[in-house]
């Protein structure tokens, strides 16, 4: 965690900025350190990276993305992780929450569900969010993004 330099910070992060440096961090130089999540879905890898880290302060981060509709979340125990049955239970936990969390909003409820606009891309969102996206095309909020390493998810 020596080189903080070549962090790839959201955009939106905002009030998150804090918490997510610290999973950013946590991701070794070579794999590219960025999140590809979005902005409802940053209380919750917060929260799990809070969660990890009190089991095991050196754990790494591999990448945190969403994937047809759910968060992945890939992480190695250092180690001297103590319990590592306890943090793969953490991982799933949130990865299954994440399935109940708009990853625009952040609402919850029972009107967030897995939406797809076409088969290829499933998000999770509630109503008022796919409505949005629905109603505008080639939003940011219904595309795929471009990353800044040029590929698209």
């Amino acid at each position: 965690m020596s080189d903080h330099t070549d962090i790839v910070m959201p955009d939106d992060a905002g009030e998150h900025a804090s918490g997510l440096a610290d999973i950013l961090h946590r991701i070794p130089h070579q794999w590219g350190r960025w999140i590809r999540v979005r902005k409802g879905w940053y209380p919750l890898i917060i929260e799990l990276d809070q969660a990890l880290a009190a089991i095991d302060p050196h754990y790494e981060v591999h990448q945190a993305k969403e994937k047809f509709g759910e968060l992945r979340f890939y992480y190695a125990p250092s180690d001297c992780a103590t319990n590592p049955q306890a943090m793969s239970d953490l991982v799933t936990a949130a990865e299954q929450r994440s399935t109940q969390i708009c990853e625009v909003c952040g609402a919850t409820g029972p009107d967030v569900h897995l939406n797809s606009k076409d088969r290829f891309y499933i998000q999770t969102l509630c109503m008022t969010c796919a409505a949005r996206r629905d109603q505008t095309a080639s939003s940011v909020d219904g595309e795929p993004e471009e990353r800044k390493d040029g590929e698209v998810d």
